[in-house]
């Protein structure tokens, strides 16, 4: 019974890491962005999404590591 659900994470996770790493690199970009147009406030969120986001790739990376152990 869990080999069809161990399959589908082995598929899923590193496409979510990539997918998320993406997303990361693109708010970092924006936040750079939003500094230098004067929003402050604005990248400074942005920031903390990119906190967030590295992790969510952290706990993503050590679920796709357990699995392989």
């Amino acid at each position: 019974m869990n080999e069809p659900i161990r399959h589908k994470l082995s598929h899923l996770l590193p496409h979510w890491l990539e997918h998320n790493a993406s997303h990361t690199e693109t708010y970092r970009q924006w936040a750079r962005r939003a500094r230098e147009a004067g929003l402050g406030d604005v990248a400074h969120h942005l920031e903390q999404a990119v906190a967030e986001a590295e992790a969510l790739g952290r706990a993503l990376e050590t679920a796709l590591h357990t699995m392989e152990s």
